[in-house]
């Protein structure tokens, strides 16, 4: 009987922070390649610029991020993060369920692993899943479950933009000019 090695499509993020100046980062395709890959990968982002670096890491994820917690790595499903709240030099991330995760690494990094199309900075400690955005009110969102955040003022044009407003007076106002 002859063994056959299945490749998964699943792509899952390692975020390593426990050094002060390094980001270790790892894609894993399945557990038989773990250590070729993690080698292929870490060889590979060695080699690029700075700025490349930061791009790279971009799409690097798909469906699952591992967030340190405690001594290993809580695997969360990307959809299942409601908002990061930025503290400083550490950023605390919601999951809906109720449960917070700290990293300890700011939330403009963090936002580099997700997407900007789901995810949006709508202040300058604040971003938010936008699949979980009940309400919009002018200058604030009202998140499932309650949870109110102001928009701050140098974020609301941008999303305003990404809300369809039927039936808003600005738009009235300017449809009978």
């Amino acid at each position: 009987m002859d063994c056959v090695k299945q490749e998964t499509k699943t792509k899952v993020v390692i975020i390593d922070d426990t050094t002060d100046n390094v980001i270790t980062v790892a894609v894993l395709y399945g557990s038989d390649y773990l250590l070729e890959v993690i080698d292929k990968l870490l060889k590979v982002y060695h080699k690029l610029e700075p700025a490349q670096k930061a791009r790279s890491i971009l799409y690097c994820y798909e469906d699952y991020v591992f967030i340190r917690k405690g001594y290993g790595y809580k695997k969360v499903a990307v959809r299942d993060i409601f908002y990061l709240e930025a503290d400083r030099n550490y950023c605390n991330i919601y999951l809906f369920s109720g449960e917070c995760l700290n990293v300890s690494i700011p939330m403009s990094e963090v936002m580099e692993y997700l997407s900007p199309e789901i995810f949006k900075r709508i202040h300058r400690s604040f971003m938010v899943n936008l699949e979980y955005v009940d309400t919009y009110i002018g200058n604030m969102v009202v998140l499932k479950g309650g949870k109110e955040i102001v928009i701050g003022r140098e974020y609301r044009e941008e999303i305003r933009k990404e809300f369809v407003c039927i039936g808003s007076r600005k738009r009235i106002r300017e449809k009978n000019k």
